[in-house]
């Protein structure tokens, strides 16, 4: 279950969670979600704000998405050529 607290920092604010995820797992994730909030600032030249969490969660499902999309092929691929 939830059994541990693990802090992170996004857009300089300091959030706590409760989960049973790996800390260093949450804090690189809440990092590479930092990380994509700032660049889609940057790319429209204003500062990062809360409010590119939801283009930035679009954009990181894509890229999940896609990489799903080709490890499948690939997988595929490896079971035709294994067959």
């Amino acid at each position: 279950m939830f059994n541990q607290i693990v802090s992170f920092t996004l857009l300089g604010k300091s959030h706590t969670i409760r989960t049973s995820e790996n800390p260093e797992t949450i804090r690189a994730t809440a990092a590479l979600v930092d990380g994509k909030i700032r660049a889609l600032a940057a790319k429209r030249g204003i500062e990062p704000s809360e409010d590119f969490g939801l283009l930035a969660a679009l954009e990181l499902a894509g890229e999940l998405y896609k990489l799903r999309r080709d490890y499948r092929r690939l997988m595929t691929l490896a079971e035709e050529d294994n067959g």
